[in-house]
């Protein structure tokens, strides 16, 4: 999944900074733990304190508001199937900054998307535009 993401991304301009939030100790990270080295993803993982708290989603929002008040990008892009980010992506928007989703997003995330990335489109390898207008 990580290579097509870039893939996409790449379509989209230089991405400047990549991070991978959560407990990385999960398996269902592990294809990303493992995609973090060749594709340059700092790793953001949680600490063994943090059990069944949103220390990773605290930890994304704080980096993100950071980078946002240092001007530090024109764009964010948020994977994840968590809709606790929606706050932060019509936030970011609300700033003037473009917010790029996936697809597989809950709907209130992808309603504060300004574009929507379908990794399933992705996969197929076909020559369609992967990207769409949010709703």
């Amino acid at each position: 999944m990580a290579n097509r993401l870039f893939g996409e991304v790449a379509k989209l301009g230089k991405s400047k900074v990549r991070c991978l939030y959560g407990n990385l100790a999960k398996p269902t990270l592990k294809a990303w733990t493992e995609a973090a080295s060749c594709h340059h993803i700092t790793p953001r993982p949680n600490g063994p304190h943090a059990k069944r708290k949103n220390v990773s989603d605290f930890t994304l929002i704080i980096d993100a508001m950071d980078m946002l008040f240092a001007d530090r990008f024109d764009g964010i892009f948020i994977v994840s199937r968590d809709s606790d980010f929606a706050g932060l992506a019509k936030y970011v928007r609300e700033k003037g900054k473009t917010v790029y989703g996936i697809t597989s997003a809950p709907e209130c995330l992808r309603a504060q998307c300004d574009e929507l990335i379908d990794l399933k489109l992705a996969t197929a390898g076909q020559n369609q535009k992967a990207l769409s207008p949010s709703p």
